[in-house]
């Protein structure tokens, strides 16, 4: 059970958002993925397609998937990076285990556009919400798990990526279909956050 109470329930260090980066359009939706603030989505829809764009504190590799468990795998996964050159590369990929992802066969995940800017790596992307690929995720209203992991470095290949590590990875549950303006409300500033565990259950609420 997790909640934030707007009071002083006990002395705590307060939670603080990072600095949110400016993406290259507008879109109606995004989320800060990480507590660090080191990983946020911005993302738009219509009726056929869905729109991602990442930026991420790196100059490595960033991976983003979609995930029925949560878990790094199995997952419906995209990897791209932007080299010293500024070509930028990236594919549509499946996970299966412990090991590297397994391109597709059919590349459903489009690139629009990738850059490295001041605060780190931007790739956008584009998909249909169903692609008719057993290897792809379909995107519903229900709720989604959405799933992050990036490297500070540049692998040498698709096949060849460096482990991103325990602390460079993460899952965060989010309804992409509807209206969502992340991390837009900001607590007063005597609001302080405590924790309560209970049973593995994880709630989330605000008292006042």
């Amino acid at each position: 059970m997790f909640g934030t109470c707007i009071g002083k329930p006990n002395a705590v260090t307060p939670n603080v958002l990072s600095s949110k980066p400016t993406p290259t359009e507008i879109f109606g939706n995004s989320w800060q993925l990480d507590s660090d603030g080191n990983y946020w989505l911005f993302w738009k829809t219509n009726t056929t397609h869905i729109t991602f764009e990442t930026h991420v504190k790196t100059k490595g590799y960033v991976g983003f998937g979609l995930s029925s468990n949560g878990k790094m795998f199995p997952s419906d996964v995209v990897v791209g990076w932007v080299d010293s050159t500024g070509s930028t590369y990236f594919k549509d990929c499946h996970t299966e285990g412990h090991y590297s992802p397994i391109v597709d066969v059919s590349q459903d995940w489009m690139l629009l556009q990738g850059l490295e800017d001041t605060f780190g790596t931007v790739l956008k992307f584009v998909r249909k919400l169903d692609t008719c690929d057993d290897k792809d995720y379909q995107i519903t209203d229900n709720t989604i798990k959405v799933i992050y992991s990036y490297h500070p470095d540049d692998p040498a290949s698709f096949d060849a990526l460096p482990w991103h590590g325990a602390n460079r990875r993460g899952a965060k549950s989010l309804m992409l279909l509807s209206a969502v303006k992340a991390n837009d409300y900001q607590l007063p500033p005597d609001a302080e956050q405590f924790d309560i565990l209970h049973n593995n259950v994880r709630l989330f609420f605000i008292c006042i």
